[in-house]
């Protein structure tokens, strides 16, 4: 599969295969919890394969892992549904075991080539974030800043300062922080 940048990762059918990271245990917990609430922005983790490589569902869609990506990819509607798919499930991992004494669960690696993009008639509009490795407890700022830097918000056309601004605040709004950014 294309991508894969610091993961060997093979399709194989419905299904990814790809070495467990060091952060795997909670990762699968976390991805089970996912399962559990039926929350489909996430792939679904299956088990391992007799080589003890973890098998996941594979999503099906776009993955924009090259350099130059459709407009559709950092359109703002685009930018609304990643800001809706974080809330979702910062708010799954809300006062879990998995958040231990933090707010949430992060993803902490979002950025266009881990999400997920399909198109339903209205352009390419992401639907699920994939490499969840980098999990861990957090704050749900911290998701914030983390897509502040990527192409999700600083689209190539977020050079000036005023539109990158207004793509911050909105994806804040959309997050529900009623502060606006903090970055």
């Amino acid at each position: 599969m294309p991508g894969g940048f610091v993961n060997e990762v093979v399709r194989d059918g419905d299904t990814v295969r790809r070495f467990q990271s060091p952060n795997a245990a909670f990762v699968h917990a976390l991805l089970e919890l996912f399962a559990q609430h039926s929350w489909t922005g996430a792939p679904r983790f299956l088990g391992l394969d007799s080589a003890g490589k973890e098998v996941l569902s594979f999503v099906p869609g776009y993955a924009p892992w090259e350099p130059v990506q459709p407009a559709d990819v950092s359109c703002d509607e685009s930018l609304a549904a990643v800001a809706t798919l974080v809330r979702q499930f910062h708010d799954l991992t809300a006062g879990t075991i998995l958040a231990g004494t933090q707010q949430v669960v992060c993803h902490n690696d979002l950025s266009p080539k881990n999400t997920i993009y399909r198109d339903f008639g209205h352009g390419l509009r992401p639907i699920a974030f994939v490499d969840w490795d980098l999990a861990a407890p957090g704050y749900a700022s911290t998701t914030s800043r983390t897509c502040a830097g990527s192409t999700s918000i600083s689209d190539h056309r977020s050079r000036t300062r005023p539109r990158r601004s207004r793509r911050c605040e909105c994806f804040a709004m959309l997050m529900g922080s009623s502060r606006g950014p903090t970055w």
